[in-house]
């Protein structure tokens, strides 16, 4: 093996800073294709997860976060068919989750980690062929327990409550809420010990609550008050002080429209909180709880979609700040509770969509900083909050990077060596997301597209030096260095069609970005102030890096 013949002066513990900070697990499905890992979850330390091959189809597997302990668990529907593992969930230390087997029925499935324990827990709906099945959805675990929703196939032909121990016997319907034709329960939310969702008995959807039991199991209010309720349906619980608030489309109150109410899950305790936009509704669509209260987005119909708050009174519930000071929505978004302060985008009109935080009054909500400088809108997204870091996606003007921010404008900058993948992609007719992420062992899992890997499963452990993995099948020579900002570069045996470049300064901000890089080229940064700066280069699959000077 070769190794890296760096002509440059710097010490060896910055290029152990400058290493990369996310690792590579393991290329699932090789070759430059996807695995598209999703629906991650954590069980006593394992990661299960749903990752496709070409071999095998979409499966379950399981990692220890090294590559030799990635593997597939069970290749439940053998050969290229998938069963299609989906809602993942751990339940006192099992994994519970939905997967079609070779006879086309979508199932309950539990897994203790192994082929031979990785067994259907009862065959609730004996259907077969396309789309049979019970189809249990929805998984929770409930006080030890796992409740879902799934449909028997006789007692009413659709989807109902059920919960499961684990074992055949002690897999049973909860309630059968709508003997016409299915309750199809949803959106499961606990508070305080009561799980609330939302349900149809036949007159329409309204909010329940139930403590497992069939007894225990009720409509919460009858909001929509009508003998037809067509869509008295929530949007968007969120937990406030052990109070649900959510926004019911409520269609026997055209007088208010959609606006928020709360719940303690008492009929007494389900109510109104205010009339914020009179006949048409405040059109909230983003909620979050901070110190006590809601933090939501709303319209008055005078000043646009702006930033709100409740205490849950009508008289505390009120206008944080109008950003967008004409009629136009500031449209705050992608809320996010962080250091006791909500961050979140807004556009205030003159500089776009950026990272806006809010400490909950006028004078404190602030813009964070001005990524995409001028009218261009960063569009900051998908915030992820680990080891006390907000991380999040947004652009500057160039392509989508991964951010982070402790809250002041100097400390938000692109990191330069943490790539996240985002987005939805449809892979062979599925909707697969691999935004899905998850702390496990003190490391965040993720799925991402990177360096020349399709999507496959990566793990970052929140540092910026990480896990080195420079590569050293290669030659690389900057020179001079230092200098006085003009290097040459002079690269051996390696791919330059695919290579790249990118600049760092020590605060991670990027300031150059070259592709298709020549064997041997020069780099003008001679522009830039005097000082030491990071150099990524980019190989393909490699990644190299190295230090320079400007004197």
């Amino acid at each position: 093996m070769k190794r890296i013949r760096i002509h440059i002066l710097l010490p060896l513990l910055f290029i152990s800073y400058f290493s990369s900070a996310q690792k590579l697990v393991k290329d699932i499905n090789s070759g430059g294709q996807s695995a598209y890992p999703d629906e991650l979850v954590d069980v006593n330390g394992t990661l299960f997860f749903s990752a496709y091959t070409d071999n095998e189809g979409y499966e379950l597997w399981k990692s220890d976060g090294t590559s030799m302990v990635t593997e597939l668990v069970k290749d439940i529907v053998p050969g290229v068919f998938s069963s299609g593992p989906q809602f993942l969930t751990n339940v006192n230390g099992t994994l519970f989750f939905s997967a079609y087997t070779a006879n086309g029925e979508n199932e309950l499935w539990k897994s203790d980690g192994t082929s031979a324990g990785t067994v259907i827990v009862k065959d609730i709906n004996p259907q077969t062929g396309n789309y049979g099945g019970a189809d249990p959805r929805n998984l929770i675990n409930f006080n030890g327990e796992l409740i879902f929703a799934a449909n028997n196939g006789t007692t009413d032909g659709a989807s109902e409550l059920w919960k499961s121990d684990g074992t055949n016997a002690g897999t049973v319907m909860i309630k059968n809420i709508n003997p016409q034709g299915g309750s199809y329960a949803n959106d499961f939310m606990i508070i305080n010990g009561k799980l609330f969702f939302i349900a149809n008995d036949g007159n329409g959807s309204e909010l329940w609550i139930t403590d497992g039991t069939s007894a225990g199991t009720y409509m919460v209010k009858d909001i929509c008050n009508t003998t037809n309720r067509p869509m008295a349906a929530r949007k968007y619980f969120t937990n406030v002080n052990n109070t649900l608030f959510f926004v019911p489309i409520d269609n026997s109150y055209y007088a208010t429209g959609s606006e928020l109410w709360k719940s303690d899950g008492t009929n007494a305790g389900t109510v109104f909180v205010k009339n914020i936009r009179i006949g048409e509704g405040g059109g909230t669509v983003y909620m979050a709880s901070c110190n006590g209260e809601l933090y939501f987005n709303a319209t008055d119909g005078t000043n646009g979609v702006e930033l709100w708050k409740s205490d849950g009174s009508s008289a505390g519930t009120l206008m944080v700040k109008d950003i967008n000071t004409t009629s136009v929505n500031s449209y705050p978004r992608e809320m996010i509770n962080y250091k006791n302060e909500i961050y979140f985008s807004a556009n205030n009109g003159t500089q776009g969509i950026e990272l806006w935080k809010s400490n909950g009054t006028s004078s404190g909500t602030m813009m964070v900083k001005d990524i995409y400088t001028g009218v261009g809108s960063s569009d900051p997204s998908l915030f992820l909050v680990f080891n006390g870091t907000l991380f999040f996606k947004a652009q500057d003007g160039s392509s989508y990077n991964t951010w982070k921010t402790n809250g002041t404008s100097n400390a938000t900058i692109q990191h330069p060596n943490f790539d996240l993948a985002y987005g939805l992609e449809n892979v062979h007719g599925q909707h697969k997301s691999p935004a899905y992420s998850i702390v496990s062992n003190s490391t965040l899992f993720f799925s991402s597209i990177n360096g020349g890997f399709g999507s496959e499963l990566w793990k970052y452990d929140g540092t910026m030096a990480g896990i080195n993995e420079t590569n050293t099948d290669a030659s690389i020579n900057i020179y001079p260095n230092p200098s006085n900002g003009v290097f040459q570069l002079k690269m051996e045996n390696m791919q330059s069609s695919k290579s790249a470049l990118e600049i760092y300064s020590l605060l991670g901000e990027k300031v150059l970005a070259l592709s298709n890089i020549k064997t041997q080229m020069s780099i003008d940064i001679s522009s830039l102030s005097k000082g030491i700066y990071l150099v990524k280069l980019y190989d393909g699959s490699k990644i190299y890096n190295q230090k320079i000077s400007i004197q």
